[in-house]
């Protein structure tokens, strides 16, 4: 095993801890602020999930209910953790990859929340599917803010995104990194010469900030395969 995977193993193991860790907490407050054992959430879940339980007359509290949930749980956040750390780490030396890796990473959670919140719903109904939302939310910033901070690269990556249509002082000395020349951005400006001028001149920066990317990947696969 490669230094490499270690690390990311690792990560994810630390990811999916922090994340399990996080909701476990909060739920719990959210419980006893209710009124509830702190472990209620979890035994509930634990009925649904393991024992088919769909009526709330038939839930038995038990401890060791919550605790079959919880070692379901920590195993998802786990794994969950395990293919964000390898998504990051991913992201960091592929740069193009970013967005997608974003994409699919979100997706899975999504429909691990969802899931989780279907077995939920014939027992504690909709009032709790907010709660347990929001917590899922916060879990998912801390493995987020544990990643980028696990990986300086990555996060000084993400600063150069440009968000909005605003020039950004990160995403004006992008377009003056870009590789295009100043004839090419010349035929590009005459290509879309029919268009409205700030229309066009997106479409240029555009042009030019991929063609940026492109010569990025094409350094980080020929640094890869070296």
């Amino acid at each position: 095993m490669t230094q490499h995977t270690r690390a990311v193993l690792a990560g994810g193991v630390i990811a999916g801890l922090i994340g399990f860790f996080t909701v476990a907490i909060l739920m719990a407050l959210v419980n006893v602020i209710g009124g509830r054992s702190p472990l209620y959430t979890a035994m509930v879940l634990g009925n649904a999930i393991f024992y088919g339980v769909r009526d709330p007359a038939e839930v038995i509290y038990t401890i060791q209910r919550a605790a079959a949930y919880n070692g379901a749980h920590m195993v998802a956040f786990v794994s969950l953790g395990m293919l964000a750390s390898w998504f990051a780490s991913l992201g960091e030396r592929y740069p193009v990859t970013q967005y997608l890796c974003f994409s699919v990473f979100v997706l899975l959670a999504m429909h691990l929340f969802l899931a989780v919140v279907a077995f939920a719903l014939p027992i504690l109904g909709w009032g709790a599917a907010w709660p347990m939302g929001v917590v899922s939310i916060l879990a998912a910033g801390a493995m987020w803010t544990y990643l980028v901070l696990a990986h300086p690269k990555l996060w000084k990556e993400l600063q150069t995104i440009p968000w909005g249509t605003g020039e950004t002082e990160a995403g004006v000395e992008q377009v003056e990194e870009a590789i295009l020349t100043e004839q090419e951005v010349a035929d590009l400006a005459s290509h879309y010469s029919h268009l409205d001028p700030e229309e066009a001149r997106r479409l240029v920066m555009s042009h030019r900030l991929l063609a940026r990317e492109l010569q990025r990947a094409s350094a980080s696969l020929h640094a890869a395969g070296s």
